[in-house]
Order: C-alpha cells, then structure tokens, then sequence
C-alpha cells in the first residue's frame, strides 16, 4: 500500500564488497535516508525524482528516481492485507421453491475455503425471499480474490437434511478498482447472482481492512486533512447509519 511506505523514510545505502571472497559482510560506504511523500507532488504518475542526495564525504550524492505502480489483484503485498470480508445476502427473486415454507430457508455461503449460513426464515407459499443478513469471513485478501463465492439456497426438510434449492457463484473482486469501490462505499456493492435451476440473489459485498492506513507526520504536514479523512471513514464504518444521517455535518 502507498501509505504503507510513506509511514517511514526509505534507506539507501552504498556498500562494496570485500576483496577477500571468505570475509562476511560488506563495507559500508554512505547512506541516507529519504522520504517518498514527494511521490504525491505528481498525482498523475506518482513519480520523483532526486538530484543529489547526500551520501556522505566519502561517497558525495546520488541521483535517483521513483515511481510507485499499484500491484494487482495478483501481487503477494496485496494478497496478504488481513480484513473481512461482509457477504450482505438481502433477498431472493422466482426461487425455485413449490408449497409453502414452513420449515424454512436459508442462504449458504462458501467463500475463501469457509462456509457460513443465514439464520432460516419462512414465507408462506411464496418464490421471493427476504433475508438481510450479513455474514462474515475474516482472513487476507488472496483468499478471497480471483476465485468463485458461491451460494446456496436451501430449503430445511423433516428429515433434518435440507434441500437444495438453488445454487449460483460471483466474483468478490475483479480487479484492484472494484477492490477499491468495495472498501470505500459503506455498506458494499452490490450484485444479483442467477441460480440454477432457476432464480436470483441479491448480494452486497464489503471489504473492511483490518489495519488503519498509517500516515507519517510528514504526510500529516503536507496534506493537512488526510488524517481527519481517513478518521472520518474508520468512524463511519463503526458509527450507526443512522447516527450519521442525523449528524448536522
């Protein structure tokens, strides 16, 4: 993450080898210390460049450039950031159900290598369902990126082995920039999978990360704002929705 290294200064160091192959390590010749916040001086290419930075008398300075290019869905710094992962099941359309549901039915969820269920609701003699439940997988992210969740509507018999009603699978996230929109919008974003053999679910999906995005004091120096931005959205995920609406800002 961006903000991950800007929380410290990057170290440089100028190191030669020793001339004896058997002797450990290496010598150290200069180093220094530099910030990468000068990365946001050019938003749109999150590029800098340094033309002499000081390495000390015996080394004198270096020139050197950067530039930050977000990893995909597929890089292993991505793939390792913890959180949860919200599965919002709101309400099923033309089920494939006959009869009245007495005994009930209820979403399954299989995600990242876990299964969870919604809590069981009945509906008189009706196709269309209602839920709103959300459930809750924790773990990094590669677990859940780039591979199916699948769902299952099941419908509870006498027998206590309950019925397969319809089954369907999504994509969590498709990319870094839906990824993105899934951690910024509260409450998710949603989708309607088609079941098989007939019917639809209504999902959201909401990616909550587990660690705050550090900012460095330097980064707070520069853009002011940025630490009361991202308090503002740490607050809004834990605050009530109503609690916000009714807030005069």
């Amino acid at each position: 993450m961006l903000g991950a290294l800007m929380h410290e200064p990057i170290s440089i160091k100028v190191l030669r080898s020793h001339a004896d192959p058997s002797a450990p390590g290496e010598h150290l010749l200069g180093e220094a210390r530099v910030s990468l916040v000068s990365l946001l001086d050019n938003l749109s290419s999150l590029s800098a460049e340094w033309d002499a930075i000081d390495l000390g008398a015996s080394v004198g300075t270096l020139s050197m450039s950067a530039t930050f290019a977000p990893g995909g869905l597929a890089d292993a710094a991505v793939r390792s950031q913890h959180g949860r992962l919200q599965v919002h099941v709101h309400a099923g359309s033309d089920l494939a159900l006959t009869g009245t549901i007495d005994r009930g039915c209820f979403v399954r969820v299989f995600a990242g290598g876990r299964v969870l269920d919604s809590a069981a609701i009945t509906g008189g003699y009706t196709r269309d369902l209602s839920w709103e439940e959300a459930l809750t997988f924790e773990g990094p992210l590669g677990d859940f990126v780039q591979v199916k969740v699948e769902v299952q509507v099941m419908a509870q018999t006498a027998s206590g082995e309950p019925d397969l009603v319809g089954v369907g699978a999504t994509d969590f996230a498709r990319s870094m920039a839906h990824l993105d929109l899934m951690t910024e919008e509260l409450g998710g974003v949603g989708t309607s999978v088609q079941l098989r053999p007939s019917g639809r679910l209504s999902l959201k999906f909401e990616w909550l990360p587990a660690r705050p995005v550090p900012v460095s004091a330097e980064l707070a120096a520069r853009f002011p704002l940025i630490a009361s931005c991202l308090q503002i959205k740490r607050d809004k995920r834990e605050a009530p929705v109503e609690a916000i609406l009714a807030h005069p800002a």
